[in-house]
């Protein structure tokens, strides 16, 4: 009896002192929640009538993921507190204080980075971790990150002991945090927010169990594998209107051995738009960091800081409705030179793994090309170089290799820079072209740094002036022109880069190449650090290809992709100087469509993160994870409750992570007869 009674004693004692602890705790998440108002800005975007919505849905948010930890905190502390309430204490006190300190700097990620963390990160290795922290990462984070800690700890310590709850109560909140770890989960998955935009329904959700749920499916394996239904087939490519398939869905040659291979079909997108040269022309590609349409060219919505570009366009084959094919810059280089599938988590990242297969760098060197490809910074980053090398490229430099005589990035306050600005990188660029002078084509990949965070290039007080004269003159609503206030140091290195590309081309008009060279001029993603309208927002980019032989300047409101630019660039050359190339490819993209008006017309999976495939567009809708939304002109999106399509895009996004898991366990994606009869010298490009 007197050891049952004990045993009564120590429990009470232990859930009396562990409520005050969940009091401290909850109290903390509740200010760190109003932190998060204050800092997001999320006030400025959020309709007066949805605020108190808002608010109460953050603060369930919050709530559930507390109830979630509470069973494990609390058997983890009475284990501890049977042996030893000092023991206990201590134990608490870490555990605790790393919560919040986990949490506040998933908090401090989401404010910086406008989107929450995920499992994408275990897909970078520490190097390119260390650069993207060491970019946001200043004196004043790390003092305010330590005082934080020391306050938290102190809490702790000393305020637990002093609040006495009723055990009843106790009891009742423990029994609510058993129910939603058995039943709910760490994440809820109703209600699911709708707050007219992005950025406010991902500001809404608890940073910490978002991210710690995204890594259990990531560790665990979960939701790899989806099994297409009996007579799934039936529905593909159809479009929920007509008969009429996608542009895009191709024959196949052999799907079981080569789940991508099919018969070129591919449209070519230019020939009719330009005077055919007497020479094959060079190809010059500049993928530039973050640019995005959301501010750039007409009707861009929160305005355009791209003068030049806008102008440039004119005079161009413009594509105003172009999709990068991830929210991140790990798949640009893959969709734009080869077209091809992602694997587990990015083409690239397979690493040595990386299967032979054909792409824009090896065809053109097969027919007599030279290939340049330049990077601002380090080229390690998401595996550019490896995968450069596996194209033959005959010229990899980096910011390692620009060499005396360029001025980096002004660094952050602890001294971190990415690179070299755009200014440098065009001068370091007719450097090379310089050092080479036959009269050899080449193509040539220049890939910006300067629009990424930390956000802060050389002249910044020259762009912040621009900024101040051209804000006025957007004629924005007072809450958007707010909201491009509060991100103004990253739109000030936008017109940074729009000055340098104007620079780049002046000078590229004195050099005798230039009356036979395609330009094209697109982002890699669109910048994430300033706030989302839409799920599309994130891919929608634009799509310039400027050449003085075009002949027909022309503005398409079609929707297009990276994918696409391969097959209409490889279609081009073999139509106008006889080029020869693969009748078989394993292309995604069909060729750019050069419809005038707003049309969809082709299925494109989307890869928002190193992890996740789970957005599709196909035809005119956008399907994203349990949603579906009809797609408008300058990619609006409106929810749609069509239970046949949205089964429709579903069957869609498996038959291709099917394919695509498939290639990932094969690796294969070309039969070696087709790779050695594109070789050179009788040797594979790999």
């Amino acid at each position: 009896m007197k050891l049952k009674g004990r045993r009564q004693n120590i429990f009470k004692k232990a859930i009396s002192l562990f409520g005050g602890y969940v009091v401290v705790l909850l109290a903390i998440l509740f200010l760190l929640r109003l932190f998060e108002f204050f800092s997001s800005n999320v006030s400025q975007l959020l309709s007066a009538g949805l605020s108190w919505k808002y608010y109460l849905t953050a603060f369930y948010f919050d709530l559930m993921y507390l109830l979630f930890l509470l069973p494990v905190l609390f058997v983890l502390f009475f284990i501890a507190y049977w042996l030893s309430e000092r023991l206990a204490k201590v134990i608490t006190v870490v555990v605790f204080s790393l919560i919040v300190v986990g949490h506040a700097m998933l908090i401090h990620y989401f404010t910086t980075a406008l989107n929450p963390l995920g499992a994408d990160l275990f897909q970078y290795s520490m190097t390119e971790i260390s650069q993207t922290v060491g970019a946001a990462l200043t004196g004043s984070v790390v003092v305010t990150l330590l005082v934080a800690i020391v306050l938290v700890v102190l809490l702790f310590i000393f305020v637990p002991q002093k609040l006495k709850l009723p055990i009843k109560l106790t009891y009742g909140v423990l029994g609510a945090g058993l129910i939603v770890f058995l039943f709910v989960g760490i994440a809820p998955a109703n209600p699911k927010p709708d707050f007219g935009s992005e950025y406010i329904n991902e500001s809404s959700n608890n940073k910490s169990a978002y991210f710690y749920q995204e890594a259990f499916y990531y560790i665990s394996g979960w939701e790899q594998t989806d099994k297409l239904p009996l007579f799934a087939d039936f529905f593909l490519g159809y479009d929920g209107v007509s008969n009429n398939k996608v542009r895009n869905e191709f024959v196949y040659a052999d799907e079981q051995s080569f789940p991508f291979l099919h018969t070129n079909s591919n449209e070519d997108a230019l020939s009719a738009f330009m005077k055919k040269g007497e020479n094959p022309p060079d190809i010059v590609m500049i993928v530039v960091e973050g640019l995005g349409r959301a501010f750039s060219n007409e009707e861009a919505y929160l305005g355009s800081y791209t003068p030049f570009l806008d102008s440039l366009s004119h005079h161009s084959l413009y594509w105003e409705n172009c999709l990068s094919t991830s929210g991140r810059t790990f798949s640009v280089l893959p969709s734009l030179l080869a077209s091809l599938p992602f694997g587990e988590h990015g083409f690239a990242e397979l690493g040595d793994a990386m299967p032979e297969h054909q792409s824009l760098i090896k065809l053109l060197k097969y027919n007599g090309y030279h290939s340049r490809f330049m990077y601002a910074g380090d080229s390690n980053f998401d595996n550019m170089r490896l995968f450069m090398e596996r194209q033959a490229c005959d010229e990899i430099i980096d910011k390692s290799d620009f060499g005396n005589g360029y001025d980096l990035l002004p660094g952050n306050a602890s001294g971190f820079s990415w690179g070299y600005g755009d200014f440098e990188l065009y001068r370091r660029f007719f450097q090379a072209l310089d050092q080479k002078r036959d009269t050899t084509p080449s193509v040539n990949v220049l890939l910006t740094v300067a629009t990424h965070s930390p956000f802060l290039v050389n002249n910044q007080a020259k762009y912040r002036k621009q900024f101040e004269a051209l804000l006025p003159e957007l004629d924005l609503n007072g809450q958007m022109e707010s909201l491009c206030r509060n991100y103004q140091q990253q739109l000030e290195t936008v017109l940074y880069m729009d000055d340098a590309m104007r620079s780049f081309f002046n000078d590229y008009r004195k050099r005798e190449s230039f009356e036979n060279t395609i330009f094209i001029i697109t982002g890699d993603h669109r910048m994430p650090d300033i706030p989302m309208s839409t799920r599309i927002d994130r891919y929608h980019v634009p799509l310039i290809v400027y050449s003085p032989m075009i002949e027909r300047p022309t503005k398409f409101s079609s929707v297009v992709a990276h994918f696409d630019v391969t097959p209409s660039l490889t279609e081009y050359l073999k139509n106008d100087f006889d080029f020869a190339m693969p009748e078989l490819n394993c292309w995604l993209g069909a060729g750019l469509d050069t419809t005038v008006a707003f049309a969809s017309r082709s299925t494109y999976p989307l890869m928002q993160t190193k992890t996740t495939i789970s957005n599709m567009v196909s035809e005119n809708y956008f399907l994203d994870s349990e949603r579906l939304y009809l797609i408008g002109p300058n990619m609006t999106l409106i929810e749609d409750d069509n239970p046949e399509m949205f089964d429709r895009l579903n069957l869609n996004l498996m038959k291709f992570k099917n394919k695509n898991n498939q290639f990932i366990q094969e690796q294969r994606l070309y039969p070696d007869s087709l790779l050695t009869m594109f070789s050179i010298n009788g040797e594979t490009m790999n």
